[in-house]
């Protein structure tokens, strides 16, 4: 069977070819924000809620850097400073400036101590007290997935009958030339 490609058809196949390449090329989705933090990466994600909606929501398990010792704040402020504005802005109670989400660490009953980083200025960074009941932006963390690179196979494929039909195009034209 004889086929016969016009320019407008190897125009064609040049787009279906370039963006099947675009495809196999593309990251994968992003997750919300991913840090890593004492070597370990993580998904760091926004929330609002309150203390007293659920307690069990404000621990080690959710949030890495939180811990029952309120003078052990190093791990939070790690956190607020890796993910700095990547999360949106916030006000909170006493700052006229806007700032990350909370990073709790300690109950102080009745408050929840917490910091958070300014977006206006990647170095400043501050530690509140927010009252237990109130619902805030907090953040909380899981482990990151290990990313992988195996592409999808349908645009892979498309990709290698693009350049199939480029080769037998190539082909035809100069055993016929």
């Amino acid at each position: 069977m004889l086929h016969v490609f016009t320019p407008v058809s190897c125009r064609l196949w040049g787009v279906v070819a370039g963006y099947s390449l675009a495809a196999c090329l593309s990251a994968p989705a992003a997750h919300a924000v991913v840090v890593t933090v004492g070597g370990t990466s993580y998904d760091v994600l926004v929330t609002n809620r309150a203390y007293t909606d659920d307690p069990s929501f404000f621990s080690s398990a959710s949030m890495p850097w939180f811990t029952a010792n309120p003078a052990d704040n190093n791990l939070a402020y790690e956190f607020a400073a890796a993910v700095f504005d990547q999360l949106g802005s916030f006000y909170y109670p006493g700052f006229t400036e806007p700032g990350g989400p909370l990073f709790a660490f300690a109950i102080n009953t009745p408050n929840i101590l917490a910091v958070f980083q300014e977006t206006n200025d990647p170095n400043i960074q501050n530690e509140t007290n927010v009252v237990i009941s109130q619902a805030y932006n907090y953040a909380y963390a899981t482990s990151a997935p290990v990313p992988t690179s195996v592409p999808s196979p349908l645009p892979l494929i498309g990709a290698v009958a693009a350049l199939r039909a480029a080769r037998r195009l190539r082909h035809r034209l100069t055993h016929h030339a």
